[in-house]
């Protein structure tokens, strides 16, 4: 048995030559490969087996760690051991098949070596990556052995090298090292960086990673070290991540992270999916992942790894016990070569305790004198004096760190020879703790740590508790992720006690005084709070009145505490109109049964699954406008305003409780545009009464400000979606962050009711404010980092009398409009990322898309969400949470049904073949087919609905998925023509129709949806007719005067528009194409839903116009090409991403301008 110590092994891994080196590379990229190609082999039949690791605590609290590993050739073990005398302990067991034990070897530095190593195995095969400035995160043996292992392998390519830790005092620790290294290699500029004496910190880390290749990140952080920001412009680089080991921990963001062109390179697929918090935080899956091993195995022994231009290579390391064997056994080997260490006797092992193994054990705590059995010689070592000694009595600090000989002297000769400076102190309680931060290394590779010995038991007993308080709670990974974050985001804290390592720099954040600064939400009378952010200038003034304070108690304590009142809210009361204005309101009141009424239809139709108003308030508040009008001031007029407009939008649903349904399709549809709704004059009534009191409503800001403001927007949902409505929602949603709606409320001013209806008035706000802003192309009005306020929760006391509560539905329609949010925040990436990395942003789509069905897939199926039953008490409110997740849906999609254009050249020969990046032709074909899917599931609902219970002419949710599902059927039919399509096309067109019945604005967009399906289905008429007859002969006189016959019947026409057209060879049309959808030059901005299209796109006419343009006697002024450019909203809705495809849209242009394409190819398949 041979026998390596601590100090063997640091002097052997120090002076390794090059040589050596790469055969200690070598063998750790074999196992690696032997590991991945036995993946799929049975268990029975492995070379190498690894064993979950297992611990004991013994009584006296001391745990030892068990890792066993065979690679069947021989069998190791790795016992760590952290005792309450000694303090961290750990080696290396090496046995034979037969079970022999070979070698015992000291593992603390062996676990940073083989980490440090296993980077390099892929950092040297990148042969196409510069490795000249490199950037190391970490101040402790991983560092050091990156940058040693860097500069041994690939020494003539590197320049520089920065190492950056969070304190200094870590990094003054390294300068011997820094030294040493300096004068191996006096070329390589070494320099180091600190986050807590550099004031100019970020600047100039921006300015060292945008300067870097290399980024070796060996910190245990729980926030990424820098932004991708930092690493713009972009700059192929090598990034590698061996700190991180548990779910919490983070060394970079997600944009990072994904930089290698979605692929991230690992060590161990499983293990990193399970312990990776970068990988589990950006919901990464397995077929995003290249295991090194099995990429080895693949290339051969030594073979350069491709890496693209455009991508960075991104490593993710957590380590695997065959490491360990496989560096241990390569390492017994060479040190009986040089003779380090060693060889024992078994026989002796059983009767001596030999000082060197007690040194390989405890290296820090080696005994001074060791007794010896009886018979064996003397009991004691004799005492050498010092003169004869070959070491000093104690080694300067330079040559402990590094763990060589000292020969004693000041300097010693070993400091003398790096000319570094030669240090004796005496070791205190920082040394110590400084040398107790292996203990984090060795835990990454274990897993475990003394809190996680009892992880099982304390983990049963808190899902038991916290059962017990929430009991909603789930216990899946994602779900208690988002709860901690949002405890993090409420306490503002970032710092966790996870490792020893981190405790040791807390010291780092004692002068912080940002952990102080909290947010404040204080109960004032009227339903009325006062919210103040954790900076503003309230918070200020009331953290120096504390400060004052708190010197008054210390310095005169006997003195009176009493200070000086202070106004701490101004309300502008002058601003307020006074009582008249309000009992002038009230007279508009109908009677009080029609009040009644219309309240109930509001609960019943209007509310679905959102919540604006108590049911009982209301109800008591309209009670005092009838029995005691003189009573209301203007601090009522939020409450006012409010009754108001429930009985407005209550006029608006009022057809749905008609005996006679009002709102079927009559037997002349052409009648439905002029269907008048009487009661439409009294909700417009309501409404400018209402309208009167808004500034009184801004003056109060208070909660019933909210919901007055809320209900003004619903009322103009059906009537100006994008203009008005979306100005109220804006107000309601900036009143509730002006009562602090948005933040989680811990005061106790407030009852738990009132708590409630705050929580669920704010949510009902934010969710139609965002999906109005989402939907039409607007910037949203608040982020989701910036919200905590709590979910609603189940409250009886306000739901709606005689009706099943709709909390869970509630809950699930902002969970949808949450992820609805994060679809249009990565559509909004990939409009504006470059094309290599499009692919990437098209890939996180479909993993939207995955995880939005396999969420809608939990949901409830008996009454609540996904039961469609129409008997069901929430039938109507189920089927609009359908209707919301299939508009998601369609929003997925919707950015690439115009993305490729190749179907409508299929017919040119002399079309070039339009190239696309491997992988998204699939995955975009994935996203529309869901698309189209969904839009025809929108049909199918709306016309369960209108035969069930009756469509509703005012539903923003109804009549704006059926919009969208037709849009979509009608960009689908422009190259894909079913009888599936044509049937819903037909059905939606009646549905819709019905849903705009006696709305301005639904009927305006309807005859934009009615004139292009009626442009699209003459297309197919025409196109039918010509098929046939399209031989390639030349176009007679005769055709060319009839085409001019049907053109001129739409009107006048200006000459300028339709140039002269010579002669055409034969088989060519005789009139230009013309695009249905402008691909290039649309303006608009960041608005996709209602640019303008660019006029000069549309400057020919087409056939299709010139055939079927006749039967337009709507349109008496102008030609097709006028009608699209007096359309732009709906058709701006579906233009593709401009930067998409260039290559196509370059084609189509010139296409376009060609006077020669064929007209055929805008309408064959």
């Amino acid at each position: 048995m041979y026998l390596l110590p601590e100090p063997a092994v640091a002097r052997f891994f120090r002076e390794l030559d090059r040589k050596q080196c790469y055969t200690l590379l070598n063998a750790l990229s074999e196992s690696l490969v032997e590991v991945s190609s036995q993946a799929t082999t049975p268990e029975s039949e492995r070379l190498i087996h690894q064993p979950l690791r297992t611990s004991i605590m013994t009584k006296d609290q001391n745990m030892s760690l068990f890792m066993p590993t065979s690679n069947t050739t021989n069998t190791g073990i790795k016992i760590v051991t952290l005792s309450q005398a000694l303090g961290l302990t750990a080696v290396i067991n090496i046995f034979s098949p037969e079970g022999k034990l070979l070698g015992l070897l000291s593992a603390t530095e062996v676990t940073a070596f083989r980490t440090a190593l296993a980077v390099m195995t892929l950092f040297v095969r990148c042969n196409s990556l510069k490795k000249e400035n490199i950037v190391i995160f970490g101040s402790g043996r991983q560092a050091e052995w990156h940058a040693r292992l860097a500069l041994l392998l690939v020494p003539d390519q590197v320049r520089s090298i920065t190492l950056i830790n969070r304190g200094r005092k870590r990094l003054e620790e390294m300068k011997d090292i820094i030294a040493e290294l300096q004068s191996a290699y006096p070329d390589v500029t070494f320099t180091t960086l600190a986050k807590e004496d550099t004031p100019d910190y970020q600047e100039q880390l921006q300015a060292t990673l945008a300067a870097c290749n290399v980024i070796f990140s060996c910190t245990p952080s729980t926030e990424p070290n820098f932004p991708y920001s930092y690493l713009q412009p972009f700059k192929q680089r090598f990034i590698s991540l061996i700190g991180s080991y548990k779910p919490h921990m983070k060394e970079i963001d997600t944009e990072t992270l994904f930089s290698g062109g979605n692929q991230i390179y690992v060590d161990s697929k499983e293990a990193c999916l399970e312990e990776s918090g970068e990988l589990i935080d950006a919901h990464v899956k397995e077929d995003q992942l290249i295991e090194i091993g099995e990429l080895y195995g693949k290339l051969g022994k030594s073979e350069p790894i491709p890496v693209s231009d455009t991508h960075n290579v991104v490593f993710k390391c957590v380590g695997m016990g065959i490491m360990d064997l496989t560096i241990g056994k390569t390492l017994l080997d060479l040190g009986k070569e040089q003779g380090l260490g060693m060889e024992a006797c078994h026989c002796t092992l059983n009767f001596h305790p030999d000082p060197l193994l007690l040194l390989l054990v405890y290296p820090y705590h080696a005994p001074s004198g060791l007794p010896t059995p009886a018979g064996l010689g003397q009991q004691k070592r004799p005492r050498v004096s010092e003169e004869n000694r070959k070491r000093a009595v104690r080694a300067c600090d330079g040559c402990r760190r590094v763990k060589e000989k000292c020969e004693g002297g000041v300097p010693c000769r070993r400091c003398l020879r790096y000319r570094r400076q030669c240090v004796f102190t005496h070791p205190d309680h920082a040394e110590k703790v400084a040398r107790s931060s292996s203990i984090s290394l060795l835990e990454r590779n274990a897993g475990l740590s003394r809190q996680n010995l009892v992880d099982s038991e304390r983990i049963r007993y808190m899902e038991r508790i916290l059962q017990h308080y929430v009991p909603n709670i789930s216990f899946d990974i994602q779900s208690l992720r988002k709860t901690a974050e949002e405890l993090k985001h409420r306490h503002r804290h970032s710092f966790t006690d996870a490792s020893p390592s981190i405790r040791l720099d807390e010291e780092d954040f004692e002068d912080l005084a940002i952990d102080d600064e909290d947010y404040m939400v204080k109960a004032l009378p009227d339903n009325t709070t006062q919210y103040s952010g954790e900076f503003s200038y309230l918070n200020l003034s009331m953290k120096i009145r504390q400060k004052i304070d708190e010197w008054m108690k210390t310095a005169a304590p006997e003195a009176s505490t009493e200070t000086d009142p202070f106004e701490e809210r101004w309300r502008a009361t002058q601003l307020q109109s006074g009582s008249s204005l309000v009992s002038a309101s009230v007279t508009c009141l109908p009677p009080r049964f029609v009040a009644d009424f219309l309240v109930q239809i509001f609960f019943k139709h209007a509310q679905t699954n959102n919540f604006y108003v108590e049911e009982d308030w209301i109800r008591e508040k309209l009670n005092i406008c009838y029995t005691n009008p003189s009573s209301l001031s203007s601090n009522d007029a939020g409450s006012v305003c409010s009754i108001l407009m429930i009985l407005a939008v209550g006029t608006q649903f009022a057809h749905m409780e008609s005996a006679i349904p009002v709102n079927r399709p009559p037997a002349d549809l052409s009648s439905m545009e002029d269907h008048h709704f009487s009661e439409d004059e009294v909700g417009l009534t309501f409404y400018q009464f209402a309208s009167k009191l808004v500034p009184d409503i801004l003056a109060t800001v208070s909660i019933r400000s909210v919901q007055a403001c809320l209900l003004i927007g619903t009322y103009l949902l059906p009537l100006d979606t994008s203009g008005l409505c979306y100005t109220y929602f804006g107000l309601a949603l900036k009143m509730a962050i002006q009562n602090g709606m948005h933040r989680r409320y811990q005061g106790e001013g407030l009852s738990p009711r009132m708590i409630e209806v705050r929580n669920r008035v704010f949510w009902t706000a934010y969710t139609i404010e965002k999906r109005v802003s989402i939907l039409h192309g607007r910037p949203v009005s608040l982020s989701d980092s910036d919200v905590d306020a709590a979910m609603p929760v189940d409250f009886p006391g306000l739901n709606p009398t005689g009706q099943v509560s709709n909390h869970t539905n509630m809950v699930t329609l902002i969970t949808l409009t949450l992820k609805l949010g994060e679809v249009a925040n990565e559509i909004s990436a990939l409009r504006k990322s470059r094309r290599g990395q499009q692919q990437d942003c098209v890939e996180r789509l479909l993993n939207l898309r995955k995880n939005l069905v396999d969420w809608w897939a939990t949901l409830p199926e008996e009454t609540n969400c996904r039961d469609l039953n129409p008997s069901g008490p929430l039938f109507r409110s189920n089927v609009h949470l359908k209707l919301d997740y299939c508009l998601t849906r369609i929003f997925l999609g919707r950015p690439f049904l115009f993305s490729s254009m190749k179907i409508l050249n299929a017919t040119t020969p002399q079309a070039q073949p339009f190239k696309t990046p491997s992988g998204v032709s699939k995955n975009r074909s994935t996203l529309i087919t869901d698309c189209v899917e969904a839009a025809l599931e929108i049909i199918n609902l709306c016309q369960l609905l209108r035969d069930e219970s009756g469509l509703a002419r005012a539903s923003f949710t109804e009549f704006s998925s059926c919009r969208a599902a037709l849009l979509v059927i009608l960009a689908q039919s422009l190259t894909k023509r079913t009888e599936r399509l044509r049937e819903a096309l037909e059905k939606g067109m009646v549905l819709i129709k019905i849903m705009s019945m006696g709305v301005g604005s639904a009927r305006s967009a309807v005859s934009v949806i009615e004139t292009l399906e009626r442009a699209i289905r003459r297309l197919e008429d025409w196109s039918e007719r010509q098929a046939p007859d399209n031989t390639g002969s030349m176009e007679s006189a005769y055709d060319r005067f009839k085409n001019w016959e049907m053109l001129w019947k739409t009107g006048p026409m200006s000459p300028e528009l339709v140039p002269f057209q010579e002669q055409y060879p034969a088989g060519r049309s005789s009139i230009p194409p013309v695009p249905v959808t402008p691909m290039t030059g649309t303006s608009g901005g960041n608005d996709p839903m209602e640019g303008d299209v660019a006029h000069t796109e549309i400057t020919t006419l087409s056939d299709y116009s010139a055939s079927h343009a006749a039967s337009l006697p709507q349109m008496p002024r102008f030609g097709f090409d006028h009608f699209v450019s007096n359309f732009p909203q709906e058709l701006d809705e579906f233009t593709a991403i401009p930067c998409f495809e260039p290559d196509a849209q370059q084609n189509l242009s010139s296409d376009i301008n060609n006077p020669d394409t064929k007209w055929m190819q805008f309408t064959s398949d």
